[in-house]
């Protein structure tokens, strides 16, 4: 019988999925700075690649959250004190909350916009888009809240 091996880093799809989302959420911060310069159809292209990326890093940092949950981490190192390892995992789970919770406040903005603008994931380049649905309720909330939600 073979003794099974301690980890001791993260497993190469934790790896990839951490700089993917990393690099995403770099993109879409750059996005969103120059979406207010933009106007007409560069506008909305921007805005549909804006809510492109940030429905993919929410589905990715979904699949991190089960990952995560699926493959434990590696342990500390023997040197971290007791109030270190407790600041790296409120730290690490503050960013789980963070990289799921933009994006659906995203969704839920769009969601309940007056506009009523479909999301059509990754249009361009000669391809229609992936169409992506309102959340459910929101669109049908009465003009005053649905204001409310937006601000």
């Amino acid at each position: 019988m073979t003794e099974a091996r301690p980890l001791y880093r993260y497993s190469i799809v934790a790896i990839i999925l951490h700089w993917v989302i990393a690099v995403l959420i770099v993109l879409n911060i750059y996005q969103g700075l120059k979406m207010d310069a933009a106007s007409g159809l560069v506008k909305f292209v921007t805005f549909q690649n804006h809510k492109s990326v940030g429905i993919t890093i929410l589905l990715l940092s979904l699949a991190r959250l089960a990952w995560r949950i699926a493959h434990p981490p590696p342990p500390y190192a023997s040197s971290l004190s007791t109030p270190e390892k407790v600041l790296s995992r409120v730290t690490h789970w503050g960013f789980y909350v963070i990289m799921i919770a933009m994006p659906l406040t995203g969704w839920l903005a769009v969601s309940a916009s007056p506009t009523n603008l479909p999301t059509l994931l990754y249009r361009g380049w000669g391809f229609p888009g992936i169409p992506w649905p309102h959340l459910p309720v929101v669109p049908h909330l009465p003009l005053p809240q649905k204001q409310h939600v937006e601000k």
